[in-house]
């Protein structure tokens, strides 16, 4: 399996030395990453893929009427195909982000995705793991960055200790009494 995912990217990345405006080589391409388990070539092109399907889903109802968009069902056809995609790509996107611990990224992905298929069970629930491991990311991180920031403390390197703890309380959003008393 690992493989036929190397040679399929390889072919995806000759196919993208073509024409690099096809979201379906970026997206397919990004498959094969997160099967390769490279999850930061799987999430740069699921970004590039859902900048482009992104500009395409505003420019089919652009050229038409909101009464002809409704009415001709190639267009429904051809929006759900783009809203299709564009699901596929943030799932993935929000899987690798998850997998590379950028569970907040993640959320925003999962909730978008959510948005485009209301009631999908496998999407919400992987929606809410992504917000608790943001919020433990949060205070776990939060903790780590006070304590390394205390060691500095008390060797007396101020001004990492001041940098630990800023970050700290970016992490805590300002309200972690300890970090902003220390700082």
């Amino acid at each position: 399996m690992r493989m036929r995912c190397c040679r399929q990217v390889n072919a995806y990345s000759a196919a993208l030395t073509l024409d690099r405006n096809l979201p379906a080589v970026f997206s397919n391409r990004a498959a094969c990453y997160f099967c390769l388990s490279d999850y930061a070539k799987c999430e740069a092109d699921c970004t590039s893929a859902l900048k482009l399907l992104r500009v395409k889903k505003k420019e089919v109802p652009a050229e038409r009427s909101a009464a002809e968009v409704n009415t001709d069902p190639e267009l429904l056809k051809e929006l759900e195909a783009v809203n299709r995609s564009l699901l596929r790509a943030l799932a993935r996107r929000a899987s690798a982000r998850t997998l590379t611990g950028d569970p907040e990224d993640a959320v925003a992905d999962y909730e978008e995705a959510v948005a485009l298929d209301p009631g999908n069970e496998g999407l919400e629930a992987d929606l809410e793991a992504a917000r608790e491991s943001a919020v433990e990311a949060k205070t776990v991180g939060g903790a780590k960055l006070k304590a390394e920031a205390d060691g500095h403390f008390g060797g007396q390197q101020f001004a990492e200790a001041k940098a630990c703890y800023s970050k700290a309380l970016k992490l805590a959003g300002g309200k972690h009494l300890g970090c902003l008393s220390n700082r």
